[in-house]
C-alpha cells in the first residue's frame, strides 16, 4: 500500500475513532452524526494546513497524502453535517 493511501487511512480511523470515544463519553448518542461531521471539518482543516506545510519538504508523498486526507475529510464532513441537521 502507497504511503498517500496510508496517511489517508489513518487520518480517516483517527477521525471515526476520536468521534465515536466524543459521544460515548458525552452521552450524546443521538448526536453521533454531527460530532462526527464536525470533527472531519476540524480534521480535514488540520491536514490542509499540515499538508501545505509539507509542501516545503523534499519527499511530496506526506504531503500528498495529507492533501487527499484533508479534501476527503471536508467532503465527508460537509456530507455529514449536512445530513445530521436534516434530521
Amino acid at each position: 500500500m502507497k504511503l498517500p493511501v496510508k496517511i489517508i487511512l489513518i487520518n480517516l480511523a483517527g477521525a471515526i475513532l476520536f468521534s465515536v470515544i466524543y459521544t460515548i463519553t458525552q452521552n450524546i448518542i443521538s448526536e453521533l452524526s454531527i460530532v462526527v461531521g464536525l470533527v472531519f471539518l476540524v480534521g480535514g482543516l488540520i491536514a490542509l494546513v499540515v499538508g501545505l506545510f509539507l509542501l516545503m519538504a523534499e519527499d511530496k508523498r506526506y504531503a500528498q497524502g495529507f492533501l487527499m486526507s484533508g479534501g476527503l475529510l471536508l467532503l465527508l464532513g460537509f456530507l455529514t453535517c449536512g445530513v445530521g441537521i436534516s434530521y
